[in-house]
Protein backbone atom coordinates (compact mmCIF):
# COMPACT_ATOMS: atom_id res chain seq x y z
CA UNK A 1 0.00 0.00 0.00
CA UNK A 2 1.38 3.46 -0.97
CA UNK A 3 1.11 6.76 0.91
CA UNK A 4 -1.06 9.76 -0.04
CA UNK A 5 0.32 13.20 0.93
CA UNK A 6 -1.78 16.36 1.49
CA UNK A 7 -0.77 20.01 2.09
CA UNK A 8 -4.23 20.93 3.38
CA UNK A 9 -6.16 24.19 2.97
CA UNK A 10 -4.64 27.50 1.86
CA UNK A 11 -3.19 29.64 4.66
CA UNK A 12 -3.06 33.33 5.64
CA UNK A 13 -0.50 34.93 7.89
CA UNK A 14 0.47 38.47 8.83
CA UNK A 15 3.64 40.19 7.76
CA UNK A 16 4.81 40.55 11.35
CA UNK A 17 4.10 36.91 12.31
CA UNK A 18 7.75 35.90 11.82
CA UNK A 19 6.89 32.61 10.16
CA UNK A 20 4.08 30.41 8.98
CA UNK A 21 3.81 26.69 9.64
CA UNK A 22 2.49 24.29 7.01
CA UNK A 23 1.45 20.84 8.18
CA UNK A 24 1.85 18.11 5.57
CA UNK A 25 -0.21 15.01 6.34
CA UNK A 26 -0.16 11.51 4.89
CA UNK A 27 -2.29 8.41 4.96
CA UNK A 28 -1.39 4.88 3.92
CA UNK A 29 1.15 2.36 5.13
CA UNK A 30 3.21 5.13 6.84
CA UNK A 31 6.60 3.69 6.05
CA UNK A 32 9.71 5.82 6.35
CA UNK A 33 9.56 8.32 3.51
CA UNK A 34 11.30 11.51 2.30
CA UNK A 35 9.53 14.03 0.06
CA UNK A 36 10.80 17.20 -1.67
CA UNK A 37 9.06 20.60 -1.27
CA UNK A 38 9.77 24.13 -2.51
CA UNK A 39 8.32 27.63 -2.45
CA UNK A 40 7.74 29.77 -5.51
CA UNK A 41 6.28 33.15 -6.38
CA UNK A 42 2.92 33.41 -8.13
CA UNK A 43 4.10 35.43 -11.11
CA UNK A 44 4.43 39.11 -11.93
CA UNK A 45 1.08 40.32 -10.58
CA UNK A 46 1.13 43.25 -8.19
CA UNK A 47 0.09 41.12 -5.21
CA UNK A 48 2.91 38.62 -5.67
CA UNK A 49 5.20 37.85 -2.70
CA UNK A 50 8.84 37.37 -3.67
CA UNK A 51 11.49 35.23 -2.00
CA UNK A 52 14.17 37.33 -0.37
CA UNK A 53 12.00 40.42 0.10
CA UNK A 54 8.71 39.02 1.46
CA UNK A 55 9.63 35.51 2.67
CA UNK A 56 12.65 33.23 2.90
CA UNK A 57 12.46 30.89 -0.04
CA UNK A 58 12.80 27.10 0.15
CA UNK A 59 14.39 25.12 -2.68
CA UNK A 60 14.43 21.30 -2.89
CA UNK A 61 13.86 20.91 0.84
CA UNK A 62 13.86 17.27 1.99
CA UNK A 63 11.05 16.56 4.44
CA UNK A 64 11.40 13.24 6.25
CA UNK A 65 8.53 11.16 7.65
CA UNK A 66 9.62 8.53 10.19
CA UNK A 67 7.90 5.16 10.12
CA UNK A 68 4.39 5.51 11.58
CA UNK A 69 4.52 9.33 11.47
CA UNK A 70 1.43 10.79 9.73
CA UNK A 71 2.28 14.53 9.74
CA UNK A 72 5.31 16.82 9.55
CA UNK A 73 5.42 20.61 9.90
CA UNK A 74 7.39 22.82 7.51
CA UNK A 75 8.19 26.37 8.65
CA UNK A 76 8.54 29.26 6.19
CA UNK A 77 10.01 32.53 7.51
CA UNK A 78 8.11 35.74 6.69
CA UNK A 79 10.02 39.02 6.22
CA UNK A 80 8.47 42.07 7.94
CA UNK A 81 9.51 45.02 5.79
CA UNK A 82 8.47 48.66 5.87
CA UNK A 83 7.36 48.75 2.24
CA UNK A 84 3.75 49.75 1.53
CA UNK A 85 2.28 46.80 -0.32
CA UNK A 86 -0.91 44.91 -1.07
CA UNK A 87 -1.71 41.61 0.62
CA UNK A 88 0.66 39.24 -1.22
CA UNK A 89 0.80 35.52 -1.89
CA UNK A 90 3.23 32.78 -2.78
CA UNK A 91 3.08 28.99 -3.18
CA UNK A 92 4.43 25.96 -1.34
CA UNK A 93 4.33 22.80 -3.39
CA UNK A 94 5.40 19.15 -3.21
CA UNK A 95 7.82 18.25 -5.96
CA UNK A 96 8.52 14.58 -5.35
CA UNK A 97 6.87 11.96 -3.10
CA UNK A 98 8.66 8.89 -4.37
CA UNK A 99 7.56 6.04 -6.60
CA UNK A 100 4.08 4.66 -6.01
CA UNK A 101 2.95 7.50 -3.72
CA UNK A 102 0.34 10.14 -4.57
CA UNK A 103 -0.41 13.76 -3.69
CA UNK A 104 -3.81 15.31 -2.86
CA UNK A 105 -3.43 18.99 -3.67
CA UNK A 106 0.26 19.37 -4.30
CA UNK A 107 0.24 23.19 -4.17
CA UNK A 108 -0.70 25.42 -1.22
CA UNK A 109 -1.33 29.20 -1.47
CA UNK A 110 0.07 31.27 1.41
CA UNK A 111 -1.23 34.86 1.67
CA UNK A 112 0.68 37.48 3.66
CA UNK A 113 -1.64 40.15 5.12
CA UNK A 114 0.06 43.52 4.87
CA UNK A 115 0.63 45.33 8.18
CA UNK A 116 1.68 48.64 6.63
CA UNK A 117 -0.51 51.34 5.10
CA UNK A 118 -0.15 52.96 1.73
CA UNK A 119 0.34 56.72 2.15
CA UNK A 120 -2.28 58.32 -0.12
CA UNK A 121 -1.63 62.00 -0.82
CA UNK A 122 -4.57 64.38 -0.39
CA UNK A 123 -5.92 65.32 -3.83
CA UNK A 124 -6.40 69.07 -4.34
CA UNK A 125 -9.40 68.60 -6.66
CA UNK A 126 -7.85 70.29 -9.69
CA UNK A 127 -9.22 67.58 -12.01
CA UNK A 128 -12.22 65.29 -11.95
CA UNK A 129 -9.77 62.36 -11.77
CA UNK A 130 -6.18 63.12 -10.77
CA UNK A 131 -3.31 62.17 -13.03
CA UNK A 132 -1.14 59.23 -12.04
CA UNK A 133 0.88 60.17 -8.98
CA UNK A 134 0.89 60.05 -5.20
CA UNK A 135 -2.81 60.94 -4.94
CA UNK A 136 -4.00 58.18 -7.31
CA UNK A 137 -3.56 54.50 -6.47
CA UNK A 138 -4.04 51.96 -9.27
CA UNK A 139 -4.28 48.34 -8.16
CA UNK A 140 -3.44 46.54 -11.38
CA UNK A 141 -5.00 43.10 -11.83
CA UNK A 142 -5.49 41.41 -8.44
CA UNK A 143 -5.21 37.64 -8.83
CA UNK A 144 -6.64 36.93 -5.38
CA UNK A 145 -9.06 38.53 -2.94
CA UNK A 146 -7.38 41.18 -0.78
CA UNK A 147 -7.89 43.83 1.88
CA UNK A 148 -5.79 46.94 1.23
CA UNK A 149 -5.29 49.82 3.66
CA UNK A 150 -4.44 53.46 3.00
CA UNK A 151 -3.65 56.44 5.21
CA UNK A 152 -4.66 59.96 4.19
CA UNK A 153 -4.21 63.25 6.06
CA UNK A 154 -7.17 65.54 5.38
CA UNK A 155 -6.56 68.93 3.82
CA UNK A 156 -8.23 72.27 4.45
CA UNK A 157 -11.51 71.80 2.59
CA UNK A 158 -15.25 72.28 3.02
CA UNK A 159 -16.08 68.99 1.30
CA UNK A 160 -14.18 65.70 1.01
CA UNK A 161 -14.69 63.06 -1.66
CA UNK A 162 -13.25 59.54 -1.84
CA UNK A 163 -13.75 57.62 -5.06
CA UNK A 164 -13.12 53.94 -5.71
CA UNK A 165 -13.42 53.22 -9.43
CA UNK A 166 -13.83 49.50 -10.15
CA UNK A 167 -13.04 48.45 -13.71
CA UNK A 168 -13.11 44.68 -13.15
CA UNK A 169 -14.44 42.41 -10.43
CA UNK A 170 -15.83 43.96 -7.24
CA UNK A 171 -14.48 46.08 -4.39
CA UNK A 172 -15.96 47.94 -1.41
CA UNK A 173 -14.86 51.15 0.29
CA UNK A 174 -14.64 52.08 4.00
CA UNK A 175 -13.39 55.13 5.91
CA UNK A 176 -12.30 55.30 9.54
CA UNK A 177 -10.91 58.09 11.70
CA UNK A 178 -7.72 56.48 12.99
CA UNK A 179 -6.51 52.98 12.20
CA UNK A 180 -8.97 50.14 11.64
CA UNK A 181 -9.13 47.78 14.60
CA UNK A 182 -11.82 45.35 13.46
CA UNK A 183 -13.68 44.27 10.34
CA UNK A 184 -16.85 46.21 11.21
CA UNK A 185 -15.48 49.43 12.69
CA UNK A 186 -15.82 51.74 9.68
CA UNK A 187 -17.19 55.25 10.28
CA UNK A 188 -18.44 55.52 6.70
CA UNK A 189 -18.86 52.78 4.10
CA UNK A 190 -20.01 52.25 0.54
CA UNK A 191 -20.70 48.74 -0.74
CA UNK A 192 -22.63 49.33 -3.95
CA UNK A 193 -22.10 47.00 -6.88
CA UNK A 194 -19.30 48.37 -9.04
CA UNK A 195 -17.62 51.66 -8.23
CA UNK A 196 -18.06 53.28 -4.81
CA UNK A 197 -17.77 56.80 -3.47
CA UNK A 198 -18.17 58.79 -0.26
CA UNK A 199 -18.77 62.51 0.23
CA UNK A 200 -18.25 64.12 3.64
CA UNK A 201 -19.08 67.67 4.71
CA UNK A 202 -16.99 69.79 7.06
CA UNK A 203 -19.07 68.81 10.10
CA UNK A 204 -17.83 65.23 9.60
CA UNK A 205 -14.09 65.89 9.45
CA UNK A 206 -11.44 68.51 10.19
CA UNK A 207 -8.23 69.41 8.41
CA UNK A 208 -4.94 67.68 9.30
CA UNK A 209 -6.67 64.57 10.65
CA UNK A 210 -5.39 61.01 10.18
CA UNK A 211 -7.97 58.89 8.35
CA UNK A 212 -7.66 55.36 7.05
CA UNK A 213 -9.25 53.80 3.99
CA UNK A 214 -9.96 50.11 3.60
CA UNK A 215 -10.63 48.55 0.19
CA UNK A 216 -11.90 44.98 0.17
CA UNK A 217 -11.59 43.46 -3.30
CA UNK A 218 -12.43 40.16 -4.93
CA UNK A 219 -10.11 37.92 -6.90
CA UNK A 220 -9.46 39.07 -10.48
CA UNK A 221 -10.45 42.64 -9.64
CA UNK A 222 -8.90 45.88 -10.83
CA UNK A 223 -9.57 49.30 -9.33
CA UNK A 224 -8.21 52.77 -8.61
CA UNK A 225 -8.59 55.06 -5.60
CA UNK A 226 -8.16 58.73 -4.76
CA UNK A 227 -9.31 60.94 -1.89
CA UNK A 228 -9.40 64.70 -1.37
CA UNK A 229 -11.13 67.94 -2.20
CA UNK A 230 -14.10 67.94 -4.57
CA UNK A 231 -13.55 68.92 -8.19
CA UNK A 232 -15.45 72.04 -9.24
CA UNK A 233 -15.95 72.54 -12.96
CA UNK A 234 -15.54 76.14 -14.09
CA UNK A 235 -18.36 77.41 -16.31
CA UNK A 236 -16.75 80.83 -16.40
CA UNK A 237 -18.71 84.00 -17.07
CA UNK A 238 -22.43 83.47 -17.55
CA UNK A 239 -23.96 84.38 -20.91
CA UNK A 240 -27.47 84.66 -22.27
CA UNK A 241 -29.08 81.45 -23.53
CA UNK A 242 -29.23 82.93 -27.05
CA UNK A 243 -25.52 83.72 -27.15
CA UNK A 244 -23.50 81.77 -29.69
CA UNK A 245 -21.01 80.79 -26.95
CA UNK A 246 -23.68 79.16 -24.79
CA UNK A 247 -24.28 75.42 -24.49
CA UNK A 248 -25.76 73.38 -21.62
CA UNK A 249 -23.40 71.65 -19.20
CA UNK A 250 -23.25 67.87 -19.43
CA UNK A 251 -22.32 65.73 -16.44
CA UNK A 252 -22.03 62.06 -15.57
CA UNK A 253 -22.83 61.59 -11.87
CA UNK A 254 -19.71 60.04 -10.26
CA UNK A 255 -19.65 57.26 -7.62
CA UNK A 256 -19.80 59.76 -4.74
CA UNK A 257 -23.14 60.96 -6.14
CA UNK A 258 -22.53 64.69 -6.65
CA UNK A 259 -21.13 67.13 -9.20
CA UNK A 260 -20.11 70.76 -8.69
CA UNK A 261 -19.56 73.76 -10.93
CA UNK A 262 -19.00 77.48 -10.49
CA UNK A 263 -19.96 80.56 -12.49
CA UNK A 264 -19.53 84.34 -12.35
CA UNK A 265 -22.10 87.01 -13.31
CA UNK A 266 -21.83 89.55 -16.07
CA UNK A 267 -22.19 93.29 -15.53
CA UNK A 268 -25.83 94.25 -15.81
CA UNK A 269 -27.09 90.66 -15.47
CA UNK A 270 -30.72 90.61 -14.32
CA UNK A 271 -31.48 86.91 -13.80
CA UNK A 272 -29.69 83.56 -13.74
CA UNK A 273 -31.67 80.45 -14.62
CA UNK A 274 -30.75 76.88 -13.65
CA UNK A 275 -32.64 73.85 -14.91
CA UNK A 276 -32.00 70.09 -14.85
CA UNK A 277 -34.23 69.35 -17.82
CA UNK A 278 -36.63 67.34 -15.65
CA UNK A 279 -33.95 65.07 -14.14
CA UNK A 280 -35.28 63.25 -11.04
CA UNK A 281 -37.99 65.89 -10.68
CA UNK A 282 -39.96 63.77 -8.19
CA UNK A 283 -36.89 62.79 -6.13
CA UNK A 284 -34.72 64.70 -3.70
CA UNK A 285 -31.75 63.65 -5.83
CA UNK A 286 -32.74 66.15 -8.51
CA UNK A 287 -31.93 69.02 -6.14
CA UNK A 288 -29.88 72.11 -7.00
CA UNK A 289 -27.97 73.92 -4.25
CA UNK A 290 -26.23 77.27 -4.69
CA UNK A 291 -23.76 78.96 -2.38
CA UNK A 292 -21.54 82.02 -2.75
CA UNK A 293 -17.76 81.71 -2.83
CA UNK A 294 -17.45 78.08 -1.69
CA UNK A 295 -18.97 74.73 -2.64
CA UNK A 296 -22.15 73.80 -0.81
CA UNK A 297 -24.45 70.83 -0.58
CA UNK A 298 -28.24 70.51 -0.33
CA UNK A 299 -29.97 69.21 2.78
CA UNK A 300 -30.66 65.73 1.40
CA UNK A 301 -29.52 62.14 1.73
CA UNK A 302 -28.89 62.26 5.46
CA UNK A 303 -26.06 64.79 5.15
CA UNK A 304 -27.88 67.23 7.47
CA UNK A 305 -25.55 69.87 6.17
CA UNK A 306 -27.76 72.80 5.15
CA UNK A 307 -24.60 74.16 3.57
CA UNK A 308 -26.25 76.33 0.94
CA UNK A 309 -27.77 79.73 0.29
CA UNK A 310 -30.62 78.41 -1.86
CA UNK A 311 -31.81 74.95 -2.84
CA UNK A 312 -34.66 73.75 -5.04
CA UNK A 313 -35.59 70.72 -7.10
CA UNK A 314 -35.18 70.68 -10.87
CA UNK A 315 -35.04 74.44 -11.51
CA UNK A 316 -34.04 77.73 -9.90
CA UNK A 317 -34.10 81.44 -10.75
CA UNK A 318 -31.62 83.70 -8.96
CA UNK A 319 -31.91 87.48 -9.04
CA UNK A 320 -30.48 90.61 -7.34
CA UNK A 321 -29.59 91.48 -4.67
CA UNK A 322 -28.26 87.94 -4.04
CA UNK A 323 -27.13 87.47 -7.62
CA UNK A 324 -25.13 89.95 -9.63
CA UNK A 325 -22.17 91.12 -7.57
CA UNK A 326 -19.18 90.91 -9.90
CA UNK A 327 -16.85 90.14 -6.99
CA UNK A 328 -18.70 86.92 -6.15
CA UNK A 329 -18.33 83.42 -7.53
CA UNK A 330 -21.41 81.20 -7.33
CA UNK A 331 -21.01 77.47 -6.65
CA UNK A 332 -23.67 74.97 -7.73
CA UNK A 333 -24.00 71.38 -6.57
CA UNK A 334 -26.18 68.62 -7.98
CA UNK A 335 -26.81 65.23 -6.43
CA UNK A 336 -27.89 62.26 -8.53
CA UNK A 337 -27.68 58.53 -9.12
CA UNK A 338 -24.11 57.44 -9.93
CA UNK A 339 -23.75 56.84 -13.64
CA UNK A 340 -26.70 59.03 -14.67
CA UNK A 341 -26.19 61.51 -17.51
CA UNK A 342 -27.51 64.98 -16.62
CA UNK A 343 -27.79 68.09 -18.79
CA UNK A 344 -27.83 71.36 -16.86
CA UNK A 345 -29.02 74.66 -18.28
CA UNK A 346 -27.13 77.50 -16.62
CA UNK A 347 -27.53 80.87 -18.33
CA UNK A 348 -28.67 84.46 -18.01
CA UNK A 349 -32.16 85.55 -19.05
CA UNK A 350 -32.85 88.96 -20.56
CA UNK A 351 -36.43 90.14 -19.87
CA UNK A 352 -38.77 90.67 -22.81
CA UNK A 353 -40.17 94.20 -22.98
CA UNK A 354 -43.98 94.42 -23.15
CA UNK A 355 -46.46 97.27 -22.78
CA UNK A 356 -48.78 97.82 -19.86
CA UNK A 357 -52.52 97.46 -20.57
CA UNK A 358 -51.72 94.91 -23.25
CA UNK A 359 -52.04 91.18 -23.66
CA UNK A 360 -49.11 88.85 -24.23
CA UNK A 361 -50.58 85.94 -26.14
CA UNK A 362 -49.36 82.38 -26.51
CA UNK A 363 -46.96 82.17 -23.59
CA UNK A 364 -46.21 78.46 -23.92
CA UNK A 365 -44.03 75.98 -22.06
CA UNK A 366 -40.56 76.37 -23.49
CA UNK A 367 -39.31 73.46 -25.54
CA UNK A 368 -35.68 74.16 -24.57
CA UNK A 369 -33.97 76.07 -21.81
CA UNK A 370 -35.02 76.80 -18.25
CA UNK A 371 -38.83 77.07 -17.82
CA UNK A 372 -38.98 80.76 -16.94
CA UNK A 373 -40.60 83.58 -18.96
CA UNK A 374 -39.61 87.08 -17.80
CA UNK A 375 -41.24 90.30 -18.91
CA UNK A 376 -40.36 93.91 -18.24
CA UNK A 377 -42.83 96.84 -18.43
CA UNK A 378 -43.28 100.40 -17.21
CA UNK A 379 -46.39 101.07 -15.10
CA UNK A 380 -47.51 104.74 -15.27
CA UNK A 381 -47.46 106.64 -11.96
CA UNK A 382 -51.08 107.64 -12.56
CA UNK A 383 -52.26 104.04 -12.04
CA UNK A 384 -53.90 103.44 -8.68
CA UNK A 385 -54.17 99.69 -9.33
CA UNK A 386 -52.58 97.20 -11.61
CA UNK A 387 -53.79 93.70 -12.34
CA UNK A 388 -51.75 90.89 -13.91
CA UNK A 389 -53.56 87.66 -14.76
CA UNK A 390 -52.64 84.32 -16.31
CA UNK A 391 -55.57 83.19 -18.44
CA UNK A 392 -56.46 79.99 -20.25
CA UNK A 393 -53.86 77.76 -18.64
CA UNK A 394 -54.02 74.54 -20.62
CA UNK A 395 -50.99 72.68 -19.26
CA UNK A 396 -49.11 72.76 -15.96
CA UNK A 397 -49.51 75.03 -12.94
CA UNK A 398 -47.36 78.12 -13.51
CA UNK A 399 -46.61 80.65 -10.77
CA UNK A 400 -46.66 84.41 -11.31
CA UNK A 401 -44.30 86.77 -9.47
CA UNK A 402 -44.09 90.57 -9.59
CA UNK A 403 -41.36 92.89 -8.36
CA UNK A 404 -40.50 96.54 -8.78
CA UNK A 405 -37.14 97.48 -10.22
CA UNK A 406 -35.73 93.95 -10.44
CA UNK A 407 -36.61 90.55 -11.83
CA UNK A 408 -38.77 88.64 -9.30
CA UNK A 409 -38.24 85.07 -8.11
CA UNK A 410 -39.83 82.72 -5.61
CA UNK A 411 -37.73 84.31 -2.86
CA UNK A 412 -37.51 87.92 -4.07
CA UNK A 413 -40.89 89.43 -5.00
CA UNK A 414 -43.58 91.85 -3.95
CA UNK A 415 -46.40 89.57 -5.06
CA UNK A 416 -46.50 85.85 -5.71
CA UNK A 417 -49.46 83.94 -7.10
CA UNK A 418 -49.23 80.98 -4.69
CA UNK A 419 -47.09 79.52 -1.92
CA UNK A 420 -43.69 78.31 -3.18
CA UNK A 421 -43.23 74.58 -3.48
CA UNK A 422 -40.09 72.60 -2.70
CA UNK A 423 -37.76 75.55 -2.17
CA UNK A 424 -35.50 76.45 0.71
CA UNK A 425 -33.31 79.34 1.68
CA UNK A 426 -30.66 79.40 4.38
Amino acid sequence: MADSFDLGADLRTTEDAGSVEVTITRAGDLLSQTIIVETLSSGSLRNTAFAGSDYVGISDLEVHFAEGEDSVTVEVSIIDDSVYELDERFFLRILNVGAGNTVVGNTLIITIDENDFYPLAWDEGEQDVPSAGESLFESGLMSSAAVTYFRVITGNAELWRTRLTVTQGEADLELHRGAFLAEDDADYASATLGSDGLLLVDSQFNSSQDWYIRVTSTANSEWSLFSGEVYVRDQGGLVDENASAYSPLEFTIPPEGAVFFRATPREGAKAWALWLNGYEQSSELGTIAVQKNQPGVPDIGGLNARQFDFQQRDKMLLVPPYFGDLSDTYFVSLFGNPGDEVEVDSHLITPEAISVASTRSNVTQRSTGAPFAIFELDVPESYIAWDTVLNNIDVGDPNLAVRQGFVPSQWENEAFSEAPGSIAQD
